[in-house]
């Protein structure tokens, strides 16, 4: 050391509340670790894999999930909607709906090509797909006469507000899945959402899903709500309201909702005071990440509440079993998912896209012409080349989530084009969850085996 000072002598001064044992042991494990290749300060190159010939990529094999759009109508007004927020890369609020050729056709070609290894899955998406109701039934008999399509998930994403006879009872019979739009309690649903004439949804909503769930009591596990947090902020009130949700009560449901939580995307909108309430989100956030982990500390893992168990633990889970090979010279960064092939997302003209979140930003193809292997290698050798580029020198290279759909809104579509704001944000998420991690792998392995059994779908 350059101070004459050897490395315990320093360890001992910053770590005072630790015996010499202790530092001992730990200077032992990371000299381990060095000599597995850690803490080095050689950085592997980050590359993109060569496009292959077009005749050896079979793009569109093995495909998992197919979204419908089923129709571009819709019957409320939600003022974070991003239909509504004049971006040329989303189609705004419309009028036209899928005709039941293309849907069956868009179904057809799915199935055909569906993963023989896994479970096909379908979603009704909009718009509100439940004003297509009679096409949506039509499409489900469709599907169960395809051998692949017998045992396929069928999912129904809507806002709740039309769950009634017809649609009910096709979701009773064929046992569809739920996910409906639900931001909390009725002060916070309502302040987003409505309908067309700005009046209120969760009353509505709610009364359709308590006459649902009074007729098919098995719909608990099939619903997932989705939660859209908007400013201004209150996630304590979010998260009290999920935690004693009122519905389940009343109908006697033990189980706790199951949910899917997320932060409006506000690009292209105005709204005033934003970086104050996202501070203040931020500050929110951080006391359910404390009781998340209190919870896990003191084993009390059946005690987490269904908002800060859907905002950490996925994450959580996903950086445990992360892969722990050792880093050659290369690498290929982050884990960006084979577009069409991981979902596949037909316009209401059989237009084929990523997903609903990309936006016309990467048209894949259409039914007429399937996927076009072109274009996929050139979108996937855009993205590896500029990571290589952009990407290289990031600590969080190997671990970025960011992909095509976070590319959406960008110019040309690249990292190169991707604001800083983006991967500082990343960075940001990342060390929120190694931060999380290392309080975990603190407490015995008995109690954190929930890592280990959780099923990522």
């Amino acid at each position: 050391m350059a101070d004459g000072r050897n490395a315990m002598e320093i360890a001992r001064e910053l770590a005072g509340n630790f015996s010499q044992g202790q530092i001992t042991d730990a200077l032992a494990e990371m000299e381990r670790g060095r000599a597995e290749g850690l803490f080095s300060s050689r950085r592997p190159r980050a590359v993109a894999p060569l496009p292959p010939a077009s005749d050896q990529v079979p793009y569109d094999r093995n495909l998992q999930h197919l979204v419908l759009t089923v129709t571009e109508a819709c019957n409320l007004r939600c003022r974070y909607c991003l239909h509504g927020a004049d971006l040329d890369w989303i189609r705004g609020h419309g009028h036209r709906s899928m005709s039941r050729e293309t849907a069956f056709r868009a179904v057809s070609y799915f199935l055909d090509r569906c993963d023989p290894r896994q479970k096909p899955v379908i979603s009704f998406y909009g718009g509100e797909p439940l004003l297509e109701v009679d096409l949506i039934t039509a499409v489900v008999e469709h599907v169960r006469s395809h051998p692949r399509g017998r045992d396929a998930a069928l999912t129904v994403d809507t806002n709740g507000l039309l769950l009634h006879e017809q649609a009910a009872a096709l979701i009773r019979r064929e046992r569809l899945h739920l996910q409906v739009s639900l931001d909390g309690p009725q002060e916070i649903h309502d302040r987003h959402r409505l309908n067309g004439d700005d009046r209120p949804t969760h009353g509505t909503m709610m009364a359709n899903l308590k006459s649902l769930l009074l007729a098919d009591r098995d719909l608990a596990e099939r619903l997932v709500f989705i939660v859209t947090l908007a400013p201004p902020f209150n996630l304590p009130a979010v998260d009290e309201y999920f935690t004693t949700f009122p519905l389940f009560q009343e109908l006697g449901i033990t189980r706790p909702p199951h949910l899917r939580v997320n932060f409006a995307n506000l690009a292209g909108q105005f709204w005033p005071d934003l970086e104050r309430n996202f501070a203040q989100a931020a500050t929110q956030l951080e006391e359910l990440r404390r009781q998340y982990l209190d919870n896990i500390l003191h084993g009390r893992y059946d005690r987490i509440h269904p908002v800060p168990r859907a905002l950490f633990e996925a994450d959580l889970v996903r950086f445990h079993k992360r892969s722990r090979k050792r880093m050659g010279p290369t690498i290929n960064p982050g884990s960006p998912c084979v577009l069409g092939r991981r979902k596949l997302h037909v316009d209401v003209d059989g237009r084929f896209e990523p997903c609903e979140r990309t936006g016309s930003a990467f048209p894949l193809g259409s039914l007429p012409t399937g996927i076009s292997v072109e274009k996929v290698a050139r979108y996937e050798t855009g993205f590896w080349r500029n990571c290589a580029e952009h990407c290289s020198g990031c600590w969080a290279v190997r671990l970025c989530g960011i992909c095509h759909a976070h590319l959406a809104g960008c110019q040309a579509g690249s990292l190169a084009d991707l604001p800083e704001s983006a991967c500082r944000r990343e960075r940001h998420r990342l060390e929120g969850i190694m931060g999380m991690m290392v309080q975990v792998l603190s407490i015995p392995p008995e109690k954190r085996k929930f890592l280990d059994d959780y099923i990522m779908k």
